[in-house]
């Protein structure tokens, strides 16, 4: 046994080039999978030891409104008085500085504030506790970043509502603004006891009331957080409108966020592996295959056919390890510049490592993935016998047998089965790894049946020229399994790299410019009912245009058809969404629909108003996407209660929103006549606003009504573009490893490929071909394959852009033609200057060689 594990050995070193070019195609393979696996083990190793100072507390409750007085008394109840409490308000408002206006997040906050984490000053300071002085003083603190977009500095004043407020200090960081997130409006920070002095807290002021709590060390937060949820819940009869939140569910949601982004990445990587596993399966089948006749001498001599196998399989295990280990060398090399790949959608605290984890996952799937990729091949060890001395055929020319075809096509098992279950651990579902393993496969086999009808077309281009193309177009053909296996890798590759290019063009697009609709330049909350009136008449001395003023009033949800709202509630976020368990909505009414909406079924809201007289239920319009996940139909009955006020309503139609319209829409609107007498406040949007008048007319809004808020929709869409963007960016650098993989086969391939056919190289220039004419074969043959893999799979992954932004995104689309053609003529000069890298060893010999 040892003596057949040393010739193994010796045997890789006599076979250098096929070794290293096996190792490298396994390793490039192996990078993105080791890459993502490190990156969201040290994701998670951050949230585990940071959730405290991410939530800034143990548990914390939160509301739109103050905790009454009952509800006090329960939550002293259940978390005792050994706990630590710290209470906050937040809201939006304009705020402004020396120069101009932004909208700002007030976070308005006591003394014990934070309980957890930190303000990070300039020059390493930090404090945690609340200065005194701003307890007592209109002082303000804010980032270093808001500060300069304010023009302010260290002393200046900004103005929040009706009061001056001193910058007292800024900070580089915020206790809980540990994960990046795309967040509306940048915070300021005043103390609570000054809230009142801004005038800004009027009727139906959207504000957040946050209470955060520091439990005792080795206390079940968990467990308590539960409890507290369900006495709220029976004290409220149902579902209680205030909602608390542990560290164990800001991990499970930014988890599940990452889980989703990682996953992605991932299932790229695994298909770069697969491509890397096609190159690797290539080159042993040339190395076994020239192994032929050394097998069948050695089996003459009496050698089992056991023996043989276990020397290939040692042979795969080693360069298994070997790839695996090259992988994890590579990986700690690009490491350092994640942070730069994934900018701003990582914490900036993340240190990532190679986890041990990877590096053993990265292990047991080079070793069992060179035997998967190889199995195969290994099957024909089945039809060696001595018999192949006598003759100059060799296994692949005896015939095939009904039981060897079998056996081949079943060794293709165990490989999608290893795909298929790290699919479904990567994206933790098993419908959704099928899902992606059938895609996946059913993308190849089709790039499969392409490519052998081209090369089959390639056999007739041969007899249609002469000279250097036809010797090309015949050697495509003649070499189909190599060529094959180049333009599957290559077109996979081009295949998840054109794809996102489409979809990100497409939302950029409608987000910016969505098809029919006009995007406003500025979006107006918090307007009051008496308001109204002096906003129009502001506006009709303006050049801009002031549209869909509408009214919003908040309520809850008791029923639907008699059933508790709050159980549809749990049980919709049951499938995935978190533990939302909303019971309380804004809702409106409207004369007419926005150009954003229609009524896909059902009739239009009656034009009469409803009496509260009437005995009759009023009409109501589902938003369709809030109907899909409460399962509401037409002629469903709603029991709501609006201020106290129990009304019941019917599901009129279902209506089709178009939120990038950025107008004022919502889930349900009301006939007229409901909402009339209560208690409510005003949206709205502002357009034709020049670029030069924007900062002016803000200006003028916050002066005339400080407590209206203006959000600079421009603004917010370009957020949304860059975040895109940046997803996008990091989503292709990962593509790209697809691309390497591929890239990295056709090294390997055509380099083999070269020296399987050295003599006939040396043949043409013995006849008198100029070094120059062969460079040009290898630029035909090659630059073909990558230009025709690139070509239909750029149509290909185009069509499929399509379909996909059909079902997921609303026929959101764009088609990016510049970045198709690009990838076209990369991929085809690529492919070229690889292709003869890996050959002008070869050119380069010398004629005489034929004689040896």
């Amino acid at each position: 046994m040892t003596h057949w594990f040393k010739m193994g050995w010796q045997d890789l070193f006599r076979h250098k080039r096929v070794t290293f070019l096996f190792i490298g195609n396994l390793a490039i393979g192996l990078i993105g999978l080791i890459t993502i696996g490190s990156l969201e083990n040290s994701y998670i190793s951050y949230l585990k030891h940071s959730l405290q100072e991410i939530l800034t507390a143990d548990l914390m409750i939160s509301s739109s409104r103050p905790i009454e007085q009952q509800e006090q008394k329960i939550i002293d109840t259940v978390l005792g008085d050994q706990v630590a409490v710290s209470n906050q308000i937040a809201f939006y408002s304009m705020v402004k500085g020396s120069k101009n206006s932004l909208l700002a997040r007030i976070v308005a906050f006591d003394d014990h504030y934070p309980l957890y984490g930190a303000f990070d000053y300039p020059g390493g300071q930090s404090h945690q506790k609340t200065p005194q002085a701003m307890l007592v003083s209109p002082l303000a603190t804010m980032s270093l970043e808001t500060a300069e977009t304010l023009h302010l500095k260290q002393g200046d004043s900004v103005q929040i509502g009706q009061t001056s407020f001193q910058v007292a200090s800024l900070f580089n960081k915020a206790p809980g603004s540990d994960i990046s997130s795309i967040e509306l409006a940048p915070k300021i920070f005043i103390a609570l006891s000054q809230l009142n002095k801004t005038g800004l807290l009027q009727f139906g002021s959207r504000l957040h009331y946050l209470t955060y709590y520091r439990t005792p060390k080795n206390t079940d937060t968990k467990h308590l957080a539960g409890i507290l949820r369900e006495t709220l819940d029976r004290h409220a009869e149902g579902a209680s409108t205030l909602r608390v939140f542990d560290t164990h569910d800001i991990n499970s949601r930014l988890g599940r966020i990452a889980g989703h982004f990682f996953g992605y990445m991932g299932l790229v990587g695994t298909v770069a592996l697969f491509l890397a596993g096609i190159a690797a399966s290539y080159l042993f089948r040339g190395y076994f295959q020239s192994r032929i006749r050394e097998i069948a001498i050695l089996m003459s001599l009496g050698a089992q056919r056991r023996y043989c196998i276990l020397f290939f399989l040692f042979q795969l295990t080693i360069m298994g390890a070997m790839a695996a280990i090259l992988a994890i060398l590579l990986t700690s090399c690009i490491l350092p510049s994640l942070p730069i790949i994934f900018a701003d959608l990582l914490p900036d605290g993340l240190h990532i490592t190679l986890h041990n984890g990877s590096m053993g996952m990265a292990l047991g799937i080079g070793i069992s993935c060179s035997f998967l990729f190889c199995l195969p091949e290994l099957t024909r060890l089945k039809a060696i016998q001595p018999l192949h001395l006598l003759h100059e055929g060799s296994v692949w020319d005896s015939p095939v047998t009904a039981s060897s075809r079998l056996l081949w096509w079943l060794s293709l098992l165990p490989a999608i089965s290893i795909f298929l279950l790290l699919t479904v651990f990567l994206t933790s579902s098993l419908l959704q790894g099928i899902i992606f393993t059938v895609g996946v496969t059913v993308t190849m086999l089709f790039f499969g049946i392409i490519g052998r009808l081209l090369l089959t077309w390639c056999r007739h281009l041969s007899n249609s020229f002469h000279g250097l193309p036809k010797i090309a177009f015949r050697n495509l053909y003649r070499n189909r399994f190599s060529s094959l296996s180049i333009f599957i890798t290559i077109a996979t590759g081009v295949f998840l790299i054109n794809l996102i290019p489409q979809l990100q063009k497409g939302l950029e697009k409608e987000f910016s410019h969505p098809i029919g609709l006009k995007i406003p330049i500025f979006f107006l909350v918090d307007i009051q009912e008496e308001q109204t009136n002096g906003l129009q008449d502001f506006f009709k001395q303006q050049s801009s245009h002031l549209s869909n003023i509408s009214p919003m009033v908040r309520g809850r949800i008791r029923s639907i058809n008699g059933t508790s709202f709050h159980q549809r509630s749990i049980d919709a976020d049951d499938k995935g969404r978190g533990r939302l368990r909303r019971t309380e909505f804004n809702f409106s009414s409207r004369d007419e629909l926005d150009p954003s909406e229609t009524v896909i079924a059902g009739k239009k809201l009656s034009a009469t108003p409803w009496s509260f007289q009437s005995n009759t239920p009023f009409e109501i319009s589902v938003a369709q996407r809030f109907g899909k996940r409460y399962d509401l139909h037409i002629g469903d009955r709603i029991l709501f209660d609006i201020q106290g006020i129990e009304l019941e309503g019917m599901v009129t139609n279902i209506r089709k929103v178009r939120w990038n319209s950025f107008q004022p829409n919502f889930f349900l609107l009301f006939q007229k006549g409901v909402l009339e007498n209560a208690p409510k406040t005003y949206l709205a949007s502002v357009s034709q606003v020049s670029k030069a008048d924007k900062q002016q007319l803000k200006e003028q809004i916050v002066s005339r009504f400080p407590n209206v808020s203006v959000i600079d929709v421009t603004s917010t869409v370009a957020t949304l573009i860059d975040l895109t963007t940046r997803l996008t960016f990091a989503i292709k650098s990962m593509a790209l490893l697809a691309i390497g993989a591929g890239l990295m086969a056709l090294y390997s391939i055509a380099g083999n490929e070269a020296h399987r056919h050295s003599q006939e190289i040396n043949l043409l220039k013995v006849l008198g071909t100029r070094f120059s004419d062969i460079r040009l074969l290898t630029v035909l043959q090659f630059g073909l394959l990558g230009c025709a893999a690139s070509i239909f799979s750029v149509i290909i992954s185009t069509s499929l852009s399509y379909v996909l932004s059909w079902y997921l995104f609303d026929r959101i689309w764009g088609f990016h033609i510049f970045s198709s053609i690009w990838i076209v003529l990369f991929t085809t000069l690529t492919c070229i200057i690889t292709a003869a890298l890996a050959t002008r060893s070869v050119i380069r010999q010398k004629p005489v060689t034929l004689l040896h």
